[in-house]
């Protein structure tokens, strides 16, 4: 007769196993959203600041002051929620707008409102379809999980607002 624990053993070890694979890819995808969302942040607020000090139309500036204002602040609270979890960040994000900077440096007037309000748009959209689908796999109930689902109606707000501009622009320009 097999002894009951035989069978036991190499079950609880199967289970124990796929648990920490799971545990690991979850922090993995966790790690990867968070140092995402705070690269975009800072990339935004870094566009932001260029555009308040260059752009030439009143509503890209505005814009993009009520962007720098934003993403700082929901910069902060990510942060504040990565050092209560203990997340570690990358040292320095990845940033996809090193190009979309030095353009706007080297812009004037219209051209530096529709680089940026193109990059606002791409950046958001971007930004949009990583975070939606977040609070699926997220550990429900966690200040992580309702930070990226209070931030989906937010962005999709800053997204709106953006294209509207892009309208405006290119109806300007006719």
């Amino acid at each position: 007769m097999k002894k009951p624990y035989r069978l036991a053993v190499p079950v609880f070890l199967s289970v124990f196993l796929l648990n920490h694979a799971q545990a690991a890819d979850l922090s993995q995808k966790t790690n990867q959203l968070v140092n995402r969302m705070h690269a975009a942040n800072r990339e935004e607020i870094e566009l932001s600041r260029l555009a308040v000090q260059h752009a030439k139309n009143v509503p890209v500036k505005d814009y993009a002051q009520h962007m720098a204002s934003s993403h700082q602040e929901a910069d902060e609270h990510l942060l504040a929620i990565v050092k209560q979890q203990g997340i570690t960040l990358a040292p320095e994000p990845e940033s996809d707008v090193h190009d979309t900077t030095e353009k706007m440096k080297q812009a004037s007037g219209d051209d530096v409102d529709s680089t940026y309000i193109k990059a606002m748009t791409e950046l958001h959209e971007k930004l949009l379809q990583q975070v939606r689908g977040a609070p699926d796999w997220l550990p429900a109930g966690g200040a992580l999980a309702k930070f990226t689902q209070d931030q989906i109606p937010v962005l999709e707000h800053h997204l709106m607002l953006a294209k509207q501009i892009q309208t405006d622009l290119k109806e300007k320009k006719k």
